[in-house]
């Protein structure tokens, strides 16, 4: 039970670092209950919910109620690490929030921040595959869009063509008409003058 009050107490302490100010305690021991419980510590999303909500000493009591055996006869290699991590995060997170790359670049540089920097570089990894693969999807669909564009517009073109080359007969079609109105009419004509 020491060992546990000790942990959250050192726990909280880091926590009430200026770049989590607007974390309140509850989420504090709520992300403190999901390590443990990543660890090896028997407890659902509901129970973190409802332990972090509690007094902490009460807290305390049913987290090492709910503790496995070898999980206590470890703890405080479990604690040492997952303290090492969050003064790693918290190192790092300073650096990120100084704004000064060279400050960032220390803090990767740092060999204490080994994991630290695998988990940002696989972040990263992931983060670049994720755009990737977004930029895929929207060349596809830009693609299958144009495609149906396209194939659109060029069936117009082709409906175009056809109808100009029917307005072309048509039009002919009409002189020709005309021609020969033209023609009749005046025939017309120079049958009633000789008759008159």
């Amino acid at each position: 039970t020491f060992q546990v009050q000790q942990f959250f107490d050192e726990w909280c302490g880091r926590f009430l670092d200026k770049s989590f100010k607007t974390w309140g305690p509850e989420r504090v021991k709520a992300a403190a209950l999901d390590l443990l419980a990543i660890n090896g510590c028997p407890l659902t999303s509901e129970d973190i919910q409802m332990l972090s909500v509690m007094e902490e000493a009460d807290m305390i009591q049913e987290l090492v109620a709910r503790m496995p055996i070898d999980m206590r006869s470890k703890f405080e290699t479990i604690a040492m690490q997952l303290q090492m991590m969050v003064a790693s995060a918290t190192h790092t997170r300073k650096a990120a929030d100084s704004g000064s790359p060279e400050a960032l670049a220390e803090c990767c540089a740092d060999a204490e921040n080994g994991a630290m920097k695998m988990a940002i570089l696989k972040q990263a990894s992931v983060h670049a595959a994720a755009e990737v693969a977004m930029l895929h999807h929207t060349q596809d669909s830009w693609m299958r869009n144009s495609e149906l564009r396209l194939a659109r517009l060029t069936k117009a073109a082709e409906t175009a063509d056809h109808a100009r080359t029917y307005l072309v007969a048509i039009e002919n079609q009409l002189e020709a008409f005309h021609e020969s109105a033209k023609h009749k009419s005046s025939k017309m004509l120079m049958g009633f003058a000789s008759n008159n």
